[in-house]
C-alpha cells in the first residue's frame, strides 16, 4: 500500500487536505487480495475433483508450470483425479524435477491413481 501526499501543507477549515489520505492498496484494486487470488487460481486447478470434463486437462497441464506451489499441487491432484493418462509424462518430470516436496508427492499420488484400474 503507498500513500500520496499533497506537496502544499496548507490545511483547510475541516482539517488535513484530501490528498493526505488518498491510499491505494494495488492488490485490493477491484476487491481481489493475494490470499484470495491464490485460493482462486488453487481452486480452478483442483477443479478435476468436482467436473469430469477432460476439456479442462490442457489448463491444468499449463497450471504445473505456476509460480505458486500450492497452485502446482492442486493442478496434479486434478490430473490424477480426471485420470488423465495423456498427462502421465509431464507428471512424471513433475515428481522428479519440482523443487516442492508437495508438489512432488502430489504428482506421484496422481501418477499412482492414473495408472490404476
Amino acid at each position: 500500500m503507498f500513500t500520496l501526499l499533497d506537496s502544499r501543507r496548507g490545511r483547510n477549515c475541516s482539517g488535513p487536505s484530501r490528498r493526505e489520505f488518498l491510499r491505494v492498496g494495488s492488490l485490493a484494486l477491484g476487491g481481489l487480495s493475494l490470499p484470495g487470488l491464490l485460493a482462486a487460481r488453487a481452486a480452478a486447478a483442483a477443479a478435476g475433483k468436482y467436473l469430469q470434463d477432460k476439456s479442462v486437462v490442457p489448463l491444468l497441464v499449463q497450471a504445473l508450470e505456476d509460480d505458486h506451489a500450492y497452485v502446482r499441487s492442486c493442478a496434479a491432484l486434478g490430473l490424477g483425479r480426471l485420470r488423465a493418462v495423456e498427462t502421465r509424462e509431464r507428471l512424471t518430470t513433475v515428481m522428479e524435477e519440482d523443487w516442492d516436496q508437495t508438489v512432488r508427492s502430489r504428482a506421484k499420488e496422481a501418477l499412482e491413481r492414473i495408472t490404476q484400474p
